[in-house]
């Protein structure tokens, strides 16, 4: 067996797939609650609002999206620590991993306030981009002569980087996919995951666009109060810090 081709790339794809339910099966859905029948769109946009005003989410959980997704395993991590979404994806256990791999668009280095996030680009972006080659040649190479040696494919598999593609479907109910948004679209959530979930917001907006337009009003009133929020909690440490909470 000859190695096989490597590509490189530092984006993979967001696909609709499948979509079920719309807006008004949303809202009449909601009504059942209630016995009442359809009372046309701008009833039907004043009920959305009130479900994720509210935080009445059940209704939401009958409508949804399937999207397919190619995208390197780290951020597949970070995509099925949403729990209430299912998935399903390519097996490296049956078949041979396609050697494509996702380079960072840009080096950056480690946030100075915040451990878990990156700031701005390293300087050296040529040694860091040669280094990252190099490494995936001696991981390629590993890989197809562990293969070629009649080492099983679910064993040669774990020498490949976190960096390698891979495919996969993910569903998500509308309730499930908001949270997801809320969460991997937010300035602290890792820039390569940013792309590919406002990708998946974009889909969201055109395919249930009363919904989104709900979805982002909640959003701007959220970051209203996340800064009030952040204010109420430092003058709480404050004064517990200086004794009064004790």
């Amino acid at each position: 067996m000859k190695d096989q081709d490597t590509e490189i790339k530092t984006y993979g794809s967001v696909d609709l797939e499948e979509r079920w339910g719309s807006d008004e099966d949303i809202a009449r859905r909601a009504r059942v609650s209630t016995g009442s029948e359809n009372k046309g769109r701008l009833k039907d946009r004043r009920l959305l609002r009130t479900l994720i005003e509210n935080d009445h989410g059940s209704p939401l959980e009958l409508a949804g999206i399937v999207y397919r997704l190619r995208m390197p395993l780290y951020l597949v991590a970070q995509m099925q620590r949403h729990r209430m979404a299912s998935y399903s994806q390519r097996s490296g256990r049956y078949v041979e991993m396609a050697l494509t791999f996702h380079r960072p668009h840009t080096w950056r280095k480690q946030g100075d306030s915040n451990r878990q996030v990156s700031g701005g680009p390293i300087g050296d972006q040529v040694s860091a981009t040669n280094l990252f080659a190099d490494a995936i040649a001696e991981a390629t190479h590993a890989y197809t002569r562990l293969l070629e040696m009649g080492v099983s494919r679910e064993q040669a598999r774990t020498i490949l980087p976190q960096c390698t593609e891979t495919e996969l479907y993910a569903q998500f109910n509308l309730r499930s996919l908001m949270n997801f948004l809320r969460l991997r679209t937010a300035p602290d959530a890792q820039g390569e995951m940013r792309m590919y979930a406002n990708a998946i917001e974009m889909i969201f907006a055109t395919q249930f666009p009363l919904t989104y337009q709900i979805y982002r009003l909640a959003q701007s009133v959220d970051a209203d109060l996340a800064y009030n929020r952040r204010e109420l909690w430092h003058s709480g440490i404050v004064d517990i810090e200086n004794g009064e909470g004790a």
